[in-house]
């Protein structure tokens, strides 16, 4: 009988371990939010001066929203 509840027990302290990660990705959620923030500003200024200098998206940004995923660099 004590060995099947060493086991739940270790089962037990095993999940609370791997919980005690989880509980930080609030904490994460918030700093990736300001994160979007910050690079939706940079990504509007840099719009704002490709706009400035005369010139246009280039087909990757205008495809996807402004978004640039993968692919290799504009240039």
């Amino acid at each position: 009988m004590v060995e099947p509840l060493r086991r739940v027990e270790l089962a037990v302290a095993g999940l609370s371990a791997e919980l005690a990660d989880v509980r930080s990705l609030p904490a994460i959620h918030g700093e990736l939010v300001k994160m979007n923030e910050t690079m939706a500003a940079v990504l509007e200024a840099l719009q704002g001066l490709r706009h400035d200098l005369g010139g246009s998206p280039t087909s990757d940004t205008a495809s996807t929203g402004g978004k640039r995923r993968g692919g290799s660099p504009a240039g």
